[in-house]
C-alpha cells in the first residue's frame, strides 16, 4: 500500500462473491466473510481513491475450479481465464466494481429485492446438495 501511495497510482483488487450480496443458507459463514470484505474494500476505496488508487471489488459468479468441480446446475459457469481477463480489464479501466460474468449484476439486483419472507421459504440448495458438496473430491 505504501508503494502504491508513493506512486499515486495502482490498484487493489478484492475477490468477493455474489454470495456476499444475499445470504446463502448453505454457507452463511462464506456469505458473511465476503460481505465483510466488501465493507473493508469500500472503506479502502473511500480512504484512497482521492490519492490515485483504484480499489476494485470483484463479484465472480460460478467459476470452473476445484471448488465447483462436479457440481451440477451451476448457472453461467465461467473459466478461470475468462474471469481473470475480465478482472484485469476492469482494473486497467479504473472500474470500482465488477460482476463476472456480467449477467450476475442483473441477477443480484433481482435477488436483493426478494423479501426475506420469500427468500427463506424456498431452499435454493437441498440437504443432498450440501452433503454432496462436503463429500466432493476434485
Amino acid at each position: 500500500l505504501q508503494d502504491l501511495l508513493k506512486r499515486k497510482s495502482g490498484a487493489i483488487i478484492g475477490i468477493s462473491s455474489v454470495a456476499a450480496l444475499k445470504g446463502k443458507g448453505n454457507n452463511p459463514i462464506y456469505s458473511a466473510t465476503k460481505a465483510a470484505l466488501n465493507v473493508y474494500l469500500e472503506g479502502l476505496r473511500n480512504a484512497f481513491s482521492q490519492k490515485g488508487l483504484n480499489i476494485l471489488t470483484v463479484y465472480p459468479g460460478f467459476t470452473d475450479t476445484a471448488l465447483t468441480f462436479g457440481m451440477d446446475g451451476l448457472m453461467f459457469l465461467q473459466s478461470p481465464e475468462k474471469a481473470a481477463e475480465a478482472i484485469v480489464n476492469a482494473a486497467d479501466n479504473g472500474k470500482q466494481k465488477l460482476y463476472t460474468p456480467s449477467i450476475w449484476a442483473l441477477i443480484m439486483l433481482i435477488f436483493r429485492f426478494i423479501p426475506d419472507f420469500i427468500w427463506t421459504k424456498k431452499p435454493f440448495v437441498s440437504d443432498e446438495d450440501i452433503k454432496a458438496f462436503k463429500n466432493k473430491k476434485p
